[in-house]
């Protein structure tokens, strides 16, 4: 989910789950324009722990639009494809 704001966007995430080794970490992707195909691709956030569940991109341009992309990484190595979102920051 991406809920925006005046020149910010705050992402949130849930619903990953785990049942062998568990969630280690979360990677949130972003690029202007379009949703990164993959998490290897965009620019990096950042790569958060397995508690977090969102995160606030600050310095944005009004009106530009934005794509996310967060994915998992369980303990075991796996990644997940991702979860995805755009929007568009507003005054």
């Amino acid at each position: 989910q991406a809920m925006p704001g005046d020149t910010r966007v705050e992402i949130s995430w849930s619903g990953f789950t785990d049942s062998g080794s568990g969630i280690k970490s979360y990677r949130v992707v972003y690029s202007a324009g379009r949703i990164p195909r993959t998490c290897s691709k965009g620019t990096l956030l950042g790569i958060f722990d397995s508690n977090a569940s969102s995160y606030t991109h600050t310095g944005l341009v009004n009106g530009t639009t934005y794509g996310y992309r967060v994915c998992a990484t369980d303990r075991a190595g796996n990644k997940s494809s991702g979860s995805k979102t755009k929007t568009v920051p507003v005054p």
